[in-house]
């Protein structure tokens, strides 16, 4: 597997540190991890701001 890919779960699982290192395992070398967090501005009703 050359990528694994976490959107928005893994904040919720009870054993984060088990599942990153079940996807380290089942990666090839040079395989990358993306972890994408919840983002409550996405939902708000008002556009970010950025700096």
């Amino acid at each position: 597997m050359h990528g694994y890919r976490a959107d928005k779960v893994f904040h919720e699982l009870p054993y984060p540190d088990a599942a990153l290192a079940e996807a380290r395992r089942v990666l090839a070398p040079g395989g990358r991890v993306v972890l994408v967090g919840q983002d409550g501005r996405r939902w708000s009703s008002t556009p970010p701001t950025w700096p």
